[in-house]
């Protein structure tokens, strides 16, 4: 454990929280573990140096709202386009650089009444481009600055740059039981209908 923590030190984890960077990540500039970091943080904290947002666990949405032919397209949206249940993926996440099929995503999740503060973005685009796309989607989306991650670089070539100039963008919605509730409305629309023995052959996945 860092015995010693100078006022730079201090400066230094402030700017790198400010700019997206994960505790891993400013742990490893540090050279110290992870623990030792939020420990760290925690007293700041108290001391009021620093602020730390409090993590929300709430998962209020319901399904009791939207109208089938949302909820059709919602979950065939995510089926196509979104990351499955893991053991290392606890969240509903959308991959995508069509804003318009991210917009319509994002409006899924909202006819969810879901808990807003809880969506994080984050973007896979040539980083000195990072600033003008955040403000796009923001737009796009109607969401704040504040909901960005900490961009990762974009390395395809020329042509790729410039047809993807707003980049790839993931939204990410942190909820394993929205995600399984996912799963079961996938299974309850594509299942309909199928003979006997394709069901549960081809659409059962391990919560």
């Amino acid at each position: 454990m860092r015995k010693f923590w100078s006022s730079k030190d201090v400066e230094l984890i402030k700017d790198m929280r400010k700019k997206g960077f994960h505790s891993k990540d400013i742990a490893k500039n540090f050279e110290v573990s992870t623990n030792a970091l939020d420990m760290k943080i925690k007293k700041l904290a108290k001391k009021g140096k620093i602020k730390v947002k409090k993590w929300i666990r709430d998962d209020n949405y319901t399904f009791k709202n939207i109208s089938k032919e949302n909820l059709i397209k919602g979950v065939l949206m995510w089926w196509c386009e979104g990351t499955k249940p893991s053991e290392n993926n606890t969240s509903v996440e959308f991959v995508n650089s069509d804003p318009v099929l991210i917009w319509h995503f994002l409006n899924f999740l909202r006819k969810l009444n879901i808990n807003e503060k809880k969506i994080r973005l984050k973007l896979k685009i040539d980083l000195k481009e990072e600033n003008k796309a955040q403000k796009f989607w923001c737009k796009i989306l109607n969401v704040p600055m504040s909901s960005f991650n900490k961009s990762s670089p974009f390395s395809g070539n020329g042509i790729s740059k410039r047809r993807l100039k707003y980049g790839t963008l993931t939204l990410k919605y942190s909820s394993k039981k929205l995600l399984m509730d996912l799963v079961s409305k996938w299974k309850e629309i594509m299942e309909k209908g199928l003979p006997k023995n394709m069901e549960d052959s081809k659409y059962e996945i391990k919560g």
